[in-house]
C-alpha cells in the first residue's frame, strides 16, 4: 500500500521559520536577544499605559459647606408688640418649617450633617435658634450641638475648622448649618477665613432671611482650602425695609467684641445715628 501523501512543506521552509526538519525550534543567541528586547519593550509600554491612565484621573476633592443663619423672627423690645425672650413670632415658627424644606432632601441647599445653636441659659429650655432648627433636625434625624455659649463663638469656629479637616481625611463632603445671633455672624464668617465684603457687612436688625454660605474646597492630597462665599436667601419673608443696627449697639455679642469689625451698609446712611450706629 502506498504511503499517504505528505502535505508538510519541504525542509527548507522549516529552516526559514527557525526550525529543523522535525519541527523542533532552533535557538540562536541573536533570536534570544531579540525576544528579551521585545518582551522588555512590551512591559515598558504596558507600564507607561497604566501610569498615564492613573495620572489623568481626577484627584479626590474635599468639600465643606458652612451656612450661617440668623435665628427665627421676633419683634424687638422697643416694638409695639415685643416678642418674649427666647420665643418667636408666628412668622418665625413658619420660617423654621420652611427651612426644613430648603435644607432637606431635594431642597435648594445641601442637606446638613451637623447643626449648631447657642448654648441654652441655665433654667431655660428653648431658644430662637432651636425653634428655627427643630423642624429640620426632626426631618434629618439630627441632634443640635448647643455646646457653645454666645461668648464662645470663636471656640465654635475652631471646632468647625477641626471638623473640616476630619471630614477631608475621611474623604467625605460635609455641610454644617449654624443658627446664631445676627450681631455675631460677621465675626463668625471672618474668623472662618472669609475676607469678602459680604462677610464684613453688619447684619440688619430686620433681616431674618439672609444666609451666608461659605463653601470650602481642597484636594485631599493638599488641604489648602479655597473659599467661595455667597450671600443667599432662605426665600421666606424677606425684609420689607432696613432697620439698622440698634439691637447690636452695645451688645456683648456684637462682632467687634470678638476682634472682627463689620461695616455699615450704604442703606443705613438714611437712618438716624441711634439706629445705624454711624457717626
Amino acid at each position: 500500500m502506498g504511503s499517504a501523501p505528505n502535505d508538510l512543506p519541504s525542509p527548507p521552509f522549516y529552516r526559514r521559520l527557525g526550525a529543523d526538519e522535525n519541527c523542533e525550534p532552533t535557538w540562536s543567541r541573536a533570536s534570544v536577544a531579540r525576544g528579551i528586547v521585545c518582551s522588555a519593550l512590551a512591559l515598558a509600554l504596558t507600564f507607561l499605559f497604566f501610569a498615564r491612565g492613573t495620572g489623568s484621573a481626577a484627584p479626590s476633592r474635599c468639600v465643606f459647606n458652612v451656612f450661617l443663619a440668623r435665628h427665627c423672627d421676633k419683634n424687638p423690645p422697643w416694638a409695639k408688640d415685643p416678642t418674649r425672650m427666647e420665643l418667636c413670632t408666628e412668622q418665625g415658627l413658619l420660617r423654621g418649617e420652611h427651612l426644613a424644606r430648603a435644607f432637606g432632601p431635594q431642597g435648594q441647599f445641601p442637606a446638613p450633617g451637623r447643626l449648631f445653636a447657642r448654648k441654652l441659659i441655665p433654667g431655660v429650655y428653648s431658644s430662637r435658634d432651636l425653634y428655627l432648627l427643630w423642624p429640620l433636625a426632626q426631618r434629618l434625624h439630627l441632634l443640635v450641638n448647643t455646646s457653645f455659649a454666645p461668648d464662645e463663638a470663636l471656640d465654635m469656629v475652631n471646632s468647625l475648622k477641626a471638623e473640616r479637616e476630619a471630614s477631608c481625611l475621611a474623604g467625605s463632603e460635609l455641610t454644617v448649618l449654624v443658627s446664631w445671633d445676627h450681631c455675631s455672624i460677621p465675626a463668625l464668617a471672618q474668623a472662618l477665613g472669609c475676607e469678602d465684603e459680604m462677610c464684613k457687612l453688619c447684619w440688619d436688625d430686620a433681616d431674618f432671611d439672609k444666609v451666608l454660605w461659605l463653601r470650602f474646597t481642597a484636594l485631599t492630597s493638599d488641604t489648602r482650602w479655597n473659599l467661595t462665599p455667597r450671600a443667599v436667601a432662605e426665600g421666606f419673608a424677606a425684609p420689607k425695609s432696613v432697620a439698622g443696627y440698634r439691637e447690636c449697639l452695645g451688645n456683648p455679642a456684637e462682632s467687634s467684641n470678638f476682634g472682627f469689625k463689620c461695616h455699615a451698609p450704604e442703606a443705613w446712611r438714611t437712618l438716624p445715628e441711634d439706629r445705624s450706629g454711624l457717626s
